[in-house]
Parts: structure tokens; sequence; C-alpha cells
């Protein structure tokens, strides 16, 4: 098999990349996939574009008409995404059937559903956000909303935020995420070249950092700081254990992040709960023990997300506390500042903070206004309880967001209070049935004579 070169160049710096090189275009070898036709591929290659998104929104219906019933117009707009990426890698069979693996991008798309509906109705009254995607992998967040969006005036860039991706000066290794279809320069011949950096509407830039580590904080913060930087929104979806507890602090330490959405995914570590008795945020503390669990998933090239570890029912119990936790502690930066200046806080009821105005003092600049909610949106149907989002906004709150998200939380209670009402009616049907049988195999004479 021979090897092919993929010329990449960038149009990015290193404040977007990577924090130590410089503007670069570098030559990656990759060897490529085997020739593929449409024989050898899953038949929605073939469909027309109609097909194709009757069949991804007949797909999703079925995984979670509850959801989709909620969405609707929301999973059109991503199904229309998806078909962007069909045509954007028309030619390149290969790199398509890699970046669409059916799972993963419907579970994918699932999950991004109401974050997606949150970001833009967010974004209505904003213009040169910067979107922070962290713990991106290969990016289908940012993908759907770069081609969902369309709008490079309210979007500057996304930043796709993950350990895996390479340096922006090596070269992809196999353990690294490939970034071919971010900033491949592939076309169908040598006369027309389609590169695919070029064809997203809002840019997607990634960037190598590993956010466990304190000092990778401390880079973004100066990073994103300066006094040009446009508001900031972090998106933080399936984070994993104490990646929730760092995309807090960034939200926290970035003064241009103006909103925070984070789905929180699986628990810490119970070395957490050996190594140290609280967890921190801002000023607000919380026992490890009230949240780290053993267990993680293990996959192996026979077994896919294989559990290990105590049954996951006897862990929704402290998820929902760890989201809880998390969600006090986006609030703890008003605090924090306040409590330092010497001023008063009040938490109102929708969980907003202000400050007492009468004893703050001209020297506190740090004062911030932070609005929560934690909703719970049924994304997981099948055994799974992450159905946890939490919203966060620095004053001045865009009311067209919060306004939705409570009609949403509304509508949810409606849902589930109407389901409680059918299952409770299907549970009276089941203790009548015994009773309206043995009335069917009396008949109405033995009733007659029973009652005389």
């Amino acid at each position: 098999m021979n090897k092919a070169a993929v010329s990449i160049s960038v149009p990015t710096t290193k404040e977007d990349s990577d924090i130590t090189n410089d503007t670069f275009s570098t030559t990656i070898a990759f060897v490529p996939a085997p020739s593929t036709t449409l024989s050898d591929t899953p038949r929605y290659n073939e469909q027309t574009d109609e097909e194709f998104v009757a069949w991804i929104l007949e797909e999703l219906k079925q995984e979670n008409i509850q959801l989709y019933n909620q969405y609707p117009d929301v999973f059109a707009k991503v199904a229309q995404s998806i078909i962007k990426w069909r045509r954007r890698y028309h030619g390149n069979i290969p790199l398509w059937n890699r970046i669409f693996k059916k799972d993963r991008v419907f579970k994918e798309a699932m999950e991004s559903v109401p974050v997606i509906h949150a970001v833009d109705q967010w974004m209505m009254s904003k213009e040169n956000v910067t979107m922070i995607d962290l713990c991106s992998g290969k990016g289908y967040l940012s993908m759907i909303l770069s081609d969902y969006l369309d709008d490079p005036g309210r979007v500057k860039k996304c930043i796709l935020v993950d350990k895996a991706w390479p340096l922006c000066h090596m070269t992809p290794k196999p353990h690294h995420i490939s970034w071919e279809h971010i900033y491949g320069d592939v076309g169908k011949d040598s006369d027309s070249k389609f590169e695919y950096y070029d064809s997203w509407p809002i840019p997607l830039v990634t960037s190598k950092q590993d956010l466990k580590q304190s000092i990778t904080l401390r880079q973004l913060q100066d990073r994103y700081s300066k006094s040009d930087q446009g508001p900031i929104l972090i998106l933080a979806i399936h984070l994993c254990g104490t990646l929730s507890t760092q995309a807090i602090k960034l939200f926290h330490m970035l003064p241009k992040a103006k909103a925070l959405i984070l789905k929180p995914c699986c628990l810490p570590g119970v070395f957490y709960q050996k190594r140290q008795e609280f967890f921190e945020l801002g000023n607000y503390k919380f026992p490890t023990k009230d949240v780290c669990a053993s267990g993680k998933w293990k996959s192996n090239k026979k077994v896919k997300g294989r559990w290990k570890g105590p049954p996951r029912w006897h862990l929704e119990g402290k998820f929902h506390k760890w989201c809880h936790h998390l969600e006090m502690g986006i609030q703890s930066a008003d605090t924090t500042a306040m409590h330092q200046e010497g001023d008063e806080a009040v938490v109102n009821e929708d969980k907003t903070m202000e400050i007492d105005e009468a004893k703050k003092g001209d020297s506190d600049k740090s004062g911030i206004i932070i609005k929560t909610q934690l909703l719970k949106i049924p994304v997981q149907t099948k055994g799974g309880y992450q159905n946890s989002f939490l919203f966060a906004e620095k004053a001045p709150v865009s009311n067209t967001m919060w306004d939705d998200l409570l009609q949403r939380e509304n509508e949810l209670i409606a849902s589930l209070e109407r389901l409680e009402e059918e299952k409770q009616e299907g549970n009276r049907e089941e203790e009548e049935a015994p009773l309206k049988k043995k009335s069917r195999e009396t008949g109405p004479n033995d009733e007659a004579e029973q009652k005389s």
C-alpha cells in the first residue's frame, strides 16, 4: 500500500492551537484506507439527501420519542447538519465512514440536542462569541453547531479542547485523534482540491490541552482574558469525574466567560476519597465520600463498554448529589468575591445571587451575579440516569434562553405527571382484571343467584 501526503495549512495561531507554537503549516503522512466502493458501504451512502434525512429522523425518533417530541425542529436541523457533513466529505468515502459511525453519531446528537437548542437561544443577542468545547473528542458537538448556527457574525470560532489531539507541529500518531476531517486538504482529483477547514461556516480549531493539569487552566485564563476578547461560551458535555469541577473553575477564572453548559457523566473515582476529605469550588466545600465511587467502563476488542463495578442503580443517588454540589459550586464565585471584599449576598429563590449594594464599596470589582438551573432532560432511556444538565450565566442574563428553560422544565414536569397517571391507571386495570374475569365467568344468572 502506498503512502500519501496531505498538506495542512491551518489559518490559526498558537493562541488557538497550542500554547508553545506559532502559526504553522505542516505535511502529514498517512496511509489511506483500502479503496472503498459504494457497494462496500452501508446503504445510507446510496440514498438521496431527502431519503437520508428521513432515515436519520426516523432512527432518532425511534431511539427517544419523548425527546424527539420536545425538540422536533432541533432534530430536523441536526439532520440537515449531518447531510452537510456527507456533502463535505463526498468523494472521500473512507473519511466519511470514519466520521459517520451511526451509533456514535446518533448518541452524540441525542445528548447534544438540548445543548444545541440552548446555545441557539443564548446566541440570539450575541456576536463575536468564542465557543470552547471542552473534552471535545472528534468534535461532533462543534461540527453540528458550526453547520446549525451557520452565522460567523454571532460566533467567531469553536475551540475543540482535548488532550488526545496532536500538537500543532506534530504528525498525528495512532493514539491521537485524527484531525483530517477538520484540516484535511483532499480533492477528488489533482485539479480540484477541497479544503475542509474553509468549508465550515464557523471555523473549528483544535487545541491539545489536559484539563486535569492546573497549569492548563492558568494558561487558558491568560489566553482568553485579553481586552479584545469577545464573550465566551463554555460547553462541557459528557465530562467524566473531576473534569466537571475543572470546567467550573475555568468558568470562574475567565472574566469573558459569560455562560456555561455542563452535562456531567461518571462520578469521581474512590481514590479521591482516600486522598482528600473535601472537594472545593470557590468557597464551597462538599465531602468526597458523598460523591466518590468505584467502578468504570472498560472496553476491549471483543467487548465494548462493559461496566466493572457495583450495580449502576446503586450510584444514581450519588450522581444526583454530585450534580447538586456542582450547581452550588458554580454559584460560589459570587460568595467568594463578596466575602473577600466584605460584601453580603442574598440567594434568591431562582438561584441567582445579589450583592447588597448599600455595603458594596468602590474597590469591589469582582462581585458577579450568576444564574443557574439544574434540569433533568431524558436523553438516556436505556437504563442510564445521567440526564442532568447544568446551565449557568453571569449577569446580565439572556432572558430568551432562561424563559425557554423554564418552559421546558414545566413541560417535563407535566409529562412526568402524565406518565405517573398512566402508570397508576395501568395498576388499577391490573388490579381490576381478575374481578372482571371472574364476573364474565360467573355470568349474569349466577350473579343474580349470589345476590338472592
